[in-house]
């Protein structure tokens, strides 16, 4: 697995897929062991705890975003999908991040793993309206 992000611009890897291959489980820790593999851009998703982002030098905690959950199944699908597709339309990696908490979020709020994955309108209505900030880190 490691072999395998050595070789990524970008590593999106899971809280719980990171404590079983390495044992960390301190988010800034894990930014730099991933970094050091040569990503550049490291998103360690945390579930329903948010994220943490490592661009460069730059370390931002993504907060989660509040819905009720319904069923998690495919969020960090979800997570990951948003991100990539925000990146790709342009957007810094913060911004992307953001918008990928929330539709990962609202993916919850529904049954299934396809269903309930939101709109990008739907996202970004949701996000004009939340005022959590990502904090630095």
């Amino acid at each position: 697995m490691h072999a395998a992000i050595a070789q990524c611009d970008i590593a999106l890897p899971g809280a719980e897929d990171v404590a079983a291959l390495t044992g960390m489980t301190e988010p800034r820790a894990i930014l730099d062991f991933y970094q050091r593999l040569g990503p550049r851009i490291v998103v360690l998703k945390l579930g329903a705890a948010g994220a943490w982002l490592a661009a460069g030098e730059e370390r931002w905690r993504i907060p989660p975003y509040p819905v009720r959950a319904v069923d998690a199944a495919g969020a960090g699908d979800v997570f990951a999908g948003a991100f990539l597709a925000r990146l790709l339309a342009g957007e810094a990696a913060l911004a992307a991040a953001r918008h990928a908490a929330v539709a990962a979020a609202l993916a919850c709020t529904g049954l299934g793993c396809v269903t309930p994955i939101p709109r990008r309108e739907t996202v970004a209505a949701a996000l004009a309206a939340w005022a959590q900030e990502p904090t630095a880190g």
